[in-house]
């Protein structure tokens, strides 16, 4: 059997039975080392180019990690798309089955219109096949309903399910570094309920909300375990924190209420030895520090929101490796090719050493132009 390994997509992405890993048997039996793509030429293997860029040791190029397609992605882009991924073969994923699947009538149209339930109970409404909706129905927003609010089951580490998954974990694991996760919490809290109620809740230091924070971080401590019962290499934390240009909390109070549970969450990994990743969009370096201090060795921001040279300089001198992905609002939407390389290259000359402290993100949105994802992987292995 084959498995799929990244973070897994947001936790109210409809149709993902296993939330806290994108994970797919595909067939049976294990396909074992699949044909080298051009990024494989170098010599290293995709896991030891991570673990080198992430321990500053010298990969033979920048790492180049693409998420699983989405299934709009996949229908918007075709078969051309399963072929370019197979063709520059990432470090984290192997695409060797991937392909198009049916797409529903009217999905890439402007018609399209659905709604899914997560496990936490909040109804989500989806406008564009393969993006990312907005809650319509939420349990929580009279926190009155938290007596009687139950949180999904956590997952355990046991039975014939399982057992496939790490296996096909430890065999995905010869060739490719397996990232697991995508654990959360404050994304969590204003999808159960309001956004602006959580803000209010949080500057009154309400009760409840601890008590629903804890809920939520309960959950994820099992997904946690569960991850590295499982074997990964690496968890992928996510809270976006920023606007484009400020903070949405205030420093004090998110080291009051959101840093004592990362801890938390974030202990069981590093006491592993596995690698914490760590995503957050908009402007965040009033955060910085605080994310380094508390393990993080991959650090995934929004580089049109932050200053890239005081983000490169900080990357260094706190030792963490920067994720990169091109502007995906504009430069992959509505760029060229020239432009698009002439961003890889600004992107390895700004974070990038012989040393390491760099990975590339690849992946691909609905909108993008084809043309701009072709000429990313390419730039990527000629840096």
């Amino acid at each position: 059997m084959v498995g799929r390994f990244t973070y897994s997509p947001p936790f109210h992405w409809p149709k993902r039975r296993f939330l806290w890993v994108e994970q797919q048997v595909l067939s049976e039996g294990f396909h074992l080392l699949p044909e080298k793509g051009v990024g494989e030429v170098h010599g290293m293997l995709p896991r030891e180019r991570v673990f080198a860029a992430i321990a500053r040791t010298g990969p033979d190029r920048p790492p180049l990690y693409v998420p699983w397609p989405t299934d709009g992605v996949l229908c918007e882009q075709g078969a051309r798309l399963p072929e370019l991924l197979r063709r520059y073969a990432n470090d984290v994923n192997d695409f060797h089955s991937l392909g198009v699947p049916p797409c529903p009538p009217g999905a890439l149209g402007e018609e399209f219109h659905t709604t899914a339930e997560d496990v936490w109970g909040v109804e989500w409404e989806y406008r564009i096949f393969g993006m990312h909706g907005h809650p319509k129905r939420r349990p929580l927003d009279e926190l009155a309903a938290l007596d009687a609010y139950r949180p999904p089951a956590p997952p355990v580490p046991v039975g014939a399910e399982f057992e496939a998954q790490r296996a096909a974990t430890e065999e995905h694991k010869r060739r490719y570094y397996a990232l697991g996760g995508w654990i959360n919490i404050f994304e969590i809290l204003h999808a159960v309920r309001r956004f602006e109620d959580v803000l209010m809740d949080l500057a009154d230091d309400a009760p409840a909300l601890h008590r629903l924070a804890d809920l939520v971080v309960e959950y994820q401590e099992a997904v946690v375990h569960y991850l590295l019962a499982q074997g990964v290499n690496g968890v992928m934390f996510a809270d976006d924190w920023g606007t484009a240009c400020g903070a949405m909390v205030s420093l004090d109070c998110w080291r009051a209420f959101f840093r004592p549970r990362y801890a938390r969450l974030m202990a069981p990994v590093l006491d592993a030895g596995k690698h914490v990743w760590y995503h957050t969009c908009g402007c965040t370096e009033w955060l910085w520090d605080d994310l380094a201090d508390l393990g993080m060795h991959v650090f995934w921001p929004q580089l049109t929101c932050n200053d890239n040279a005081r983000l490169a300089a900080w990357c260094r001198r706190r030792g963490i490796t920067l994720l990169a992905h091109p502007d995906r609002s504009h430069l992959m939407r509505e760029g060229t090719p020239e432009q698009v390389r002439a961003e890889v290259h600004r992107i390895a000359g700004t974070f990038g050493s012989s040393e390491g402290g760099l990975i590339f993100h690849g992946e691909v949105d609905r909108g993008f132009a084809f043309a701009n994802v072709e000429a990313l992987y390419e730039e990527v292995f000629s840096v």
